[in-house]
């Protein structure tokens, strides 16, 4: 397992880049990554934009928590939104096709941190394997930053249908990409 893992090959779609900064889980990311490349690209994410992954442990993400969510304690996940949904909901993309950047030059949709050490604990309560609950996490961030949430009832639904939705890509390995 290195600690950086290389971007997706650049495509039509937007990128996904994900960062195994821990020892502790495999990222998954193969059989990840197209998901949520499909998930951007469902949500019509212009070619040019990409999210950032990285798998961390509880020291990293904890501080984090405290500084931007003001809860003293790890977290499962962190999506910190960088440029807002309605930005590339226009005609015009932020990058022409041709462009060439590399995924990691791409503007950044926003950056998701995901704790491996939390993503264990609800493996072992859920009885599921870690790369399935690390999957289910980075679906959840992605949703954040596509503007979904779960502050109230009618919201929270849709963010969980959504989630089912994409996480049953997870389930049938192979789909994540037919689009």
């Amino acid at each position: 397992m290195t600690p950086e893992e290389p971007p997706s090959a650049p495509s039509s779609r937007p990128s996904i880049r994900i960062i195994n900064r821990q020892r502790l889980a495999p990222s998954g990311r193969r059989r990840l990554a197209p998901i949520l490349v499909r998930i951007l690209a469902d949500h019509g994410v212009p070619t040019g934009l990409s999210i950032d992954i990285s798998l961390v442990r509880d020291p990293v993400i904890h501080p984090l928590n405290r500084t931007y969510r003001k809860i003293d304690q790890p977290t499962d996940v962190l999506a910190f939104p960088y440029i807002d949904p309605q930005e590339w909901s226009g005609e015009r993309p932020l990058l022409r096709s041709d462009s060439p950047l590399t995924p990691a030059e791409e503007p950044l949709i926003g950056e998701i941190l995901i704790s491996t050490d939390q993503a264990l604990k609800q493996s072992e309560s859920l009885k599921k394997e870690i790369e399935e609950v690390i999957a289910h996490l980075a679906i959840h961030g992605v949703l954040h930053l596509l503007g979904y949430d779960h502050d109230r009832p009618e919201t929270q639904r849709e963010m969980r249908r959504m989630e089912r939705r994409y996480l049953g890509l997870w389930n049938r390995p192979g789909e994540g990409d037919s689009k």
